[in-house]
């Protein structure tokens, strides 16, 4: 069966609205469902054929209708390439968790037959929408993708500006631009294999693409590229050869839209039809007759979510209907032996309904044990060679990059002050003397600055055994205030580990990154100074 792996890189921010939501906001999924690049490719296919209508074409009804290729949606990219999975439903973590020193945090599996809920723990659903699995079960990786926050103003079209009737203010919750989504398409064997696969590599040649809403206002551009993969959709575990097995986990790997025997969608208030839909949609994808009773599904171990999809149909220019839907991550125990390769059909056919755009993905027996440590990580970047660039362009490349910079530094002040933690702030006439001193070294020439900064290091050394107790005493971040300053003044650098600015790769421009080093020195003190305001404010409003 071929694979194909399509990526796309976000350029500008991205709308992909699949679920219904307030009417007042639009906020993107998190991931790019495969609606966006069917519905991408059907258009160019309509032009290079010079037709708008192509329902009678038998390439194209292969391609896009009949079923017999399958767009799955686009998750975000690990920084290895790998496409990421919806992260299982039954992983759970203890409430109120913070990473240990490694960076990772313990997850429990309820899906595990071993698994047992810890006596001093309450335990909460892991909210990172997706995951990356270890070969041994025992390791995870999370992933959230960035977002932007827009917020507009609907404009009277004939007047180009915002009416008393037409003026309404709304916000857009896109991803954000500057991540990388890998999703793949799915053609079934046949005769005609080849010729759809060299198809669909045709029309991806042109790498520029526009996808989502509100295109024309300065969202949707991506750069895609399509390439054949042997990397399969979802990990395989060893269990997954046993032809024995009296039970085994089913996870939805998309929204899954199912039927009953009868052909009724299966509506959230009545999941008391789950087994004989989910029967038919197992014997729809495997080819034979699967019955399933409701006591063949562990449900103390299952964990099932809920969406209601939604979407635009742009030959209508209407929204679809919603329609409810059991969410990607929903974990399913089935206590029941079906042979390996009825699964391996079932896996590469999907469940339900609208299946070619993506949705009612799922795998078996995923390699997870009862318990794993995880960790998370940004979504990768794209990455492309930067073209050279010399003269005025590198100078105001390099001046656009240091602001750039500039603000990322102030951001990460606010942040750093409003999410620190701080106790037994200094008197308020220490914080006034502290906040002078920063601010007069911050006024130095740059070439005595060092020597500035190691005086006032030295001043804070020697301070009167009354003041000296109160930086002692102070607290930042779990940390005395005293060795807090004298370690940030003697080695500026680890200000940006302190500011979560240390591994930022997104700074930059042209290829062209930030000159850190020349402004550790002076972060530190603008740190020292925005601080010791800012506990002199708190101390006031007591």
């Amino acid at each position: 069966m071929p694979l194909l792996k399509y990526t796309l890189d976000l350029e500008e921010p991205l709308l992909a609205a699949g679920r219904v939501s307030d009417p007042n906001s639009n906020t993107s999924l998190d991931f790019i469902p495969g609606s966006l690049l069917r519905g991408l490719l059907i258009h160019r296919y309509c032009a290079q054929a010079g037709q708008s209508d192509i329902t009678h074409d038998a390439l194209a009804r292969a391609l896009f209708f009949d079923g017999t290729v399958r767009y799955l949606h686009a998750h975000p990219a690990d920084p290895d390439g790998a496409r990421t999975l919806p992260t299982p439903r039954t992983l759970l973590k203890a409430k109120y968790a913070t990473p240990g020193n490694d960076g990772q945090w313990t997850l429990h599996n309820s899906a595990h037959a071993a698994f047992s809920a810890p006596s001093d723990q309450q335990l909460e659903r892991e909210e990172k929408p997706f995951i990356t699995l270890g070969d041994d079960g025992t390791s995870a990786t999370l992933y959230a993708p960035r977002r932007t926050l827009s917020v507009h103003m609907q404009r009277d079209r004939r007047m180009g500006r915002a009416t008393a009737e037409n003026g309404a203010v709304f916000q857009y919750q896109a991803l954000a631009e500057g991540q990388r989504f890998i999703g793949l398409i799915v053609v079934d064997d046949s005769a005609a294999a080849a010729h759809q696969v060299a198809k669909l590599k045709a029309l991806t040649a042109d790498p520029v693409a526009w996808l989502g809403g509100s295109r024309s206002a300065g969202y949707g551009r991506v750069e895609l590229s399509l390439a054949d993969t042997a990397t399969p959709e979802a990990p395989h575990g060893d269990e997954d050869d046993k032809e024995d097995e009296d039970e085994l986990t089913l996870t939805l790997l998309s929204d899954t839209l199912l039927v009953d025997p009868e052909g009724h969608p299966l509506a959230w208030a009545d999941l008391a039809r789950l087994p004989a839909a989910l029967g038919a949609a197992l014997s729809e994808a495997a080819g034979e007759s699967v019955t399933l009773s409701e006591s063949e599904i562990a449900w103390a171990r299952s964990s099932v979510g809920r969406a209601l999809l939604g979407g635009y149909n742009s030959t209508w220019r209407l929204p679809l209907p919603p329609a409810p839907a059991l969410a990607a991550g929903s974990v399913l125990v089935l206590r029941k032996r079906l042979p390996a390769p009825l699964r391996a059909a079932i896996q590469a056919r999907g469940l339900g309904l609208r299946r070619v755009e993506g949705y009612g993905r799922c795998a078996f027996n995923l390699p997870l044990a009862a318990t794993l440590r995880a960790g998370s990580k940004d979504v990768a970047a794209p990455t492309r060679a930067a073209q050279p660039i010399a003269g005025e362009a590198e100078r105001l490349a390099r001046r656009m990059a240091q602001r750039q910079l500039d603000q990322a530094i102030e951001a990460a002040i606010t942040r750093f002050l409003r999410t620190g933690t701080s106790h037994n702030p200094p008197r308020r006439s220490q914080l006034d003397w502290l906040a002078v001193q920063a601010q007069q070294v911050l006024n130095t020439a740059e070439e005595q600055m060092d020597q500035a900064a190691q005086a006032l290091r030295e001043r804070l050394q020697e301070l009167r055994q009354a003041a000296k107790q109160q930086f002692e005493r102070s607290q930042i971040n779990g940390q005395s205030l005293a060795q807090w300053l004298d370690d940030h003044l003697a080695q500026p650098g680890q200000v940006w580990a302190t500011l979560g600015l240390a591994g930022d790769q997104r700074l930059g421009v042209a290829g062209i990154a930030p000159d850190k080093a020349a402004v550790e020195l002076r972060t530190t003190l603008r740190l020292i100074a925005a601080a010791a305001g800012h506990w002199r404010k708190q101390e006031e409003g007591r």
